[in-house]
């Protein structure tokens, strides 16, 4: 969508008097699925067959209670945890899907992000820091914690103390702390 995505078009409606199927590139987007009451979740690229059960389930479920319908999604929801958790990262070559727990770090570059991975591995994506932190948003291991760095929390190896201090991340590499962001940082540990 251009200018909104789907949730934002959402949250326009007191009530959403329509059944909601999420597409998406992001299985990340699942819980807020949940919280806007979406009947099912496909993740693209989207199995034709997939669809059509969706659009009948919207059919054969729209007269089922509320709390059946939240346990469905649920259990569509559980079965998707399963899998491996990737980003799909735009590079000038196309998109490269990263597993989410791959990922050490982010570092910002203009409009460019540089994502380090756990195989040694430098990818630039074509995107923005902030765009990044969106699409990682929903993991609860990422934090921002400087204008400039995104972390991997369990790839923190240590944190050293100063005016905003630093991290020690288990590539060996230093991340910088803003002030401004140190009080969120020390609720990890």
């Amino acid at each position: 969508m251009p200018t909104m995505n789907g949730f934002d078009m959402l949250e326009h409606f007191n009530e959403i008097p329509f059944s909601v199927i999420f597409t998406t590139s992001y299985d990340q987007y699942a819980i807020k699925a949940i919280r806007f009451s979406a009947l099912d979740y496909l993740l693209k690229p989207i199995d034709p067959k997939e669809l059509i059960a969706a659009v009948r389930k919207v059919q054969s479920q729209k007269n089922l209670p509320y709390a059946e319908q939240f346990q469905m999604l649920m259990n569509q929801v559980k079965h998707n945890e399963t899998g491996f958790h990737k980003i799909a990262v735009p590079t000038a070559e196309g998109f490269e899907l990263i597993p989410a727990d791959q990922l050490i770090r982010c570092e910002a570059n203009d409009n460019y992000t540089h994502l380090f991975l756990k195989n040694k591995t430098k990818i630039t994506a074509c995107r923005t820091l902030k765009d990044v932190e969106m699409q990682v948003q929903d993991f609860s291991f990422f934090l921002r914690v400087h204008h400039s760095f995104i972390v991997n929390l369990n790839e923190v190896t240590k944190y050293v103390r100063g005016e905003g201090g630093y991290l020690i991340m288990s590539d060996g590499s230093t991340v910088n702390v803003s002030r401004s962001r140190k009080e969120s940082l020390m609720k990890w540990f």
